[in-house]
């Protein structure tokens, strides 16, 4: 789920979570709330299912707006198929420590930056490698995050420049 919440000063802002080291699938790593779906769901139950679980929060005042891309995920096997959804006014979060080590905020202006995506040097054990992605903070996005928040980003300028 991409959420776009009201910040205080009249801005928006995407919830990112850091996920715990001792994850299974992407521990360590920054990720959009979401998870698998369970039977008969929807992707958008399943989006405001996982993200109230995660997130510790009510989810009637997000409104869905749209998909972007469906990514297949290697590293878990998984299709994710990103949705859109906007806040009508804040949220108060109570992260669930099992899943998020840390609650990130990317706003929104940031991602649409011209100078928002960046190489970063990303280290698995003794393999090191760069990816494009983005920085929030001393954290990297990269991966999966990183290609539907990239998506979300060249979407956000075509509609606010009239061009990627």
């Amino acid at each position: 789920m991409i959420a776009l919440i009201p910040t205080e000063d009249h801005q928006w802002a995407i919830p990112l979570t850091l996920r715990p080291t001792n994850m299974v699938d992407h521990g360590g790593q920054v990720s959009l709330p979401g998870g698998r779906a369970e039977p008969s769901e929807t992707p958008w139950q399943t989006s405001c299912r996982e993200f109230g679980e995660e997130l510790g929060c009510e989810t009637h005042s997000l409104l869905p707006v749209g998909f972007l891309s469906p990514i297949y995920v290697y590293a878990s096997r998984h299709v994710v198929e990103p949705i859109i959804s906007v806040c009508r006014n804040s949220i108060e979060f109570h992260p669930n420590p099992e899943e998020v080590a840390e609650l990130l905020y990317l706003p929104l202006s940031e991602l649409i930056a011209e100078n928002a995506i960046r190489m970063g040097t990303l280290r698995k054990g003794s393999f090191h490698f760069e990816a494009p992605g983005f920085h929030i903070g001393e954290h990297f996005v990269w991966g999966a995050t990183a290609m539907i928040l990239g998506e979300l980003r060249r979407l956000v300028r075509s509609l606010v420049y009239g061009h990627e």
